[in-house]
């Protein structure tokens, strides 16, 4: 069987699939799960407990967080968009965004030497855009 790169999401999937399901006659047959057909391939590894869920990153995230910077923290992050199939990179994103954003609201305070400076939602949203694409 050819090798696939993780990041080509649901071919990766499909092939995960591949491994588990003996004698698949179709595709249809490799989506379906206790009688229900799903959407997508990487809904079906989800679902079979092929793929765990992002909990080991969630707590990856929390642990980091308490010995390395900011900067560190925020390289973790990215690397880990970019390496690895986060199932759901908003809900990694949602909960520490306030956290990683901390030495730069310091930043952009200090800057404008204004302490009531915030960032707003869309802000974070823009920046999760990037560090998506990278």
């Amino acid at each position: 069987m050819y090798t696939v790169h993780p990041p080509n999401f649901e071919c990766y999937f499909l092939r995960t699939i591949l491994h588990k399901v003996k004698r698949p006659k179709n595709f249809q047959i490799m989506k379906t799960v206790n009688g229900q057909t799903l959407e997508t391939f990487r809904k079906t590894c989800l679902s079979l407990i092929i793929l765990v869920d992002d909990s080991d990153w969630d707590k990856t995230m929390d642990e980091t967080s308490l010995f390395q910077s900011l900067k560190q923290l925020r390289n973790l992050f990215a690397t880990m968009l970019y390496n690895y199939n986060i199932s759901n990179p908003t809900y990694l994103w949602e909960k520490p965004k306030t956290h990683l954003s901390e030495d730069i609201l310091y930043r952009v305070q200090q800057s404008n030497h204004h302490d009531n400076v915030t960032l707003s939602d869309d802000t974070f949203r823009i920046w999760f855009a990037i560090a998506s694409q990278e």
